[in-house]
């Protein structure tokens, strides 16, 4: 098929949605597929080392979109015209601010469009003020887009729960999850490298979380369980990885953990344009590779990356029983649940698979077995079903009418 993946923010820019595009570009090609990102801005050096062929929008197309919607249509136009005839379908990754003019204007492509939901485009949570749909204006956007889109995939089931209450007339919804590079993450490797990089001794107890720092996120419980984890456990240490994290420090400095907290602003893959960028780069997994216990203290998810990661790479997951989490981690089979806003539960989970080896073992054993169906690869075969279905539908449709 001729695939176009449409999205409002690519590489450079790196992001759980950022890091899908790509990775689902290089698995549909490898299974046969022409694909194309279209992309308001990409690295120049990135077009001469990917096997997908990258474009931009008409410049200013997405400014003009979040100010204007006549006039960023106008612009938008342009960016469709050049598409016309080219592709088998579109699929739309973020609802805003592309989309209500994508479902209209679709027809000058000649495609139909499939949405992917990532999250902040769906989901809400007014506690902690996250979620467009917050926004009454936006909430009815997102909602044309929904009911006008050809199909919709759901990347967890919190994430389909969230579309089913938009959706008037029905619509197909695929339920596809992302991805993850399980043979990069299942691989063994030498342990100890990124301990060596932080300081931390081999035989101290260690809890990793990655994820930029955000309130949804829950790094700040994960620093108050491990506070309470250190009075019986005082040999801990504790790493998250992402994007702010350092911001994290005065609380952690607070909370009597200096030396003991390790904060390590993003890891990002190298665009130099020599090699395909590898997600998650080559210290992040040596990272899942030499914690003890992978944490995830979020309070909302739509489905965490970082924790399908940690998965494949076989880790022991302690993760808040919230959405898009709890999709992925069944207690006691593949990790261990716990309430989410709540330190102390957290701790004792923790604490729980620090004190018993062989739990640890068991669970990261079938964390890695249930990452199995989440092989870019498979992954990418079942997005491949999902267009072939719209177009299908698609073609039932014209010939009705």
């Amino acid at each position: 098929m001729r695939i176009c993946l449409v999205t409002s923010s690519f590489l450079p820019q790196v992001g759980g949605a950022e890091i899908v595009v790509h990775q689902l570009a290089l698995a549909l090609v490898e299974l046969g597929h022409a694909v194309t990102v279209l992309a308001p801005r990409y690295s120049a050096r990135l077009r001469r080392v990917l096997p997908y062929r990258l474009e931009t929008f008409l410049p200013g197309t997405l400014t003009l979109l979040n100010r204007n919607d006549r006039l960023g249509e106008a612009f938008l136009l342009g960016t469709l015209a050049r598409m016309r005839g080219r592709f088998d379908v579109l699929n739309l990754h973020f609802a805003l601010p592309l989309g209500p003019a994508f479902v209209r204007h679709r027809w000058v492509v000649g495609a139909p469009l499939l949405l992917t939901f990532h999250g902040t485009d769906i989901q809400t949570d007014p506690a902690i003020g996250y979620g467009l749909r917050l926004d009454p204006q936006l909430d009815r956007k997102i909602r044309l887009t929904a009911n006008d889109a050809d199909g919709l995939v759901a990347i967890s089931p919190s994430v389909r729960a969230a579309i089913g209450e938009m959706l008037a007339p029905p619509r197909p919804v695929f339920d596809i999850p992302n991805g993850v590079d399980v043979r990069r993450l299942s691989q063994e490797r030498p342990r100890g490298r990124f301990r060596a990089r932080l300081g931390i001794p081999p035989e101290a107890p260690l809890l990793l979380a990655v994820g930029r720092n955000h309130p949804k996120k829950g790094f700040d419980l994960l620093l108050e369980a491990a506070r309470l984890v250190a009075q019986d456990e005082p040999r801990v240490h504790c790493a998250v990885v992402g994007r702010g994290v350092t911001q994290l420090r005065p609380l952690a400095e607070r909370l009597g953990l200096r030396g003991q907290v390790h904060l390590v602003e993003e890891l990002s893959p190298r665009f130099d344009g020599r090699q395909v960028p590898l997600f998650p780069p080559e210290e992040v997994v040596d990272a899942y590779r030499d914690c003890d216990v992978y944490v995830s203290p979020s309070r909302m998810e739509g489905s965490s990356l970082a924790v399908l990661e940690a998965l494949a790479a076989g880790c022991a997951v302690v993760v808040t029983d919230a959405p898009g989490n709890r999709d992925a981690v069944r207690d006691g089979e593949n990790g261990l649940l716990c309430p989410p806003e709540d330190p102390k539960a957290l701790s004792q989970r923790i604490l729980r698979l620090l004190r018993d080896p062989r739990l640890r073992t068991r669970l990261g054993e079938a964390a890695r077995a249930s990452a199995l169906a989440l092989d870019w690869q498979k992954v990418a075969a079942r997005y491949a079903d999902a267009y072939a279905v719209v177009a299908r539908v698609t073609d039932r449709v014209e010939v009705a009418t």
